[in-house]
């Protein structure tokens, strides 16, 4: 997408994300489920000001980049957390 962005973003901002609702727990059941960490997360009261629910409409980036998520935001974290473990990373 970064490359799209030089090739045609013209400055434009877009989100890029998956268009679907995604929860701190999932993203962190994801990353661990992917570096095989097996501890519960230590959870703190929400801070002030916190956003408590989002989703990314990624349909700004589909106009002006031609851009659409291809894979889960599970798959993307598990496909990332292994091509940095191929790297020594």
């Amino acid at each position: 997408v970064n490359l799209l962005a030089m090739e045609r973003g013209d400055g434009v901002t877009c989100n890029i994300g998956t268009g679907v609702e995604t929860s701190d727990q999932q993203i962190y059941d994801a990353v661990a489920e992917a570096v095989g960490y097996k501890e519960t997360p230590n959870y703190t009261p929400v801070r002030p000001g916190e956003i408590q629910r989002i989703c990314l409409d990624w349909s700004r980036a589909k106009k002006e980049l031609g851009w659409s998520p291809r894979v889960s935001i599970k798959d993307g974290i598990a496909g990332t957390v292994a091509y940095f473990k191929e790297k020594g990373i």
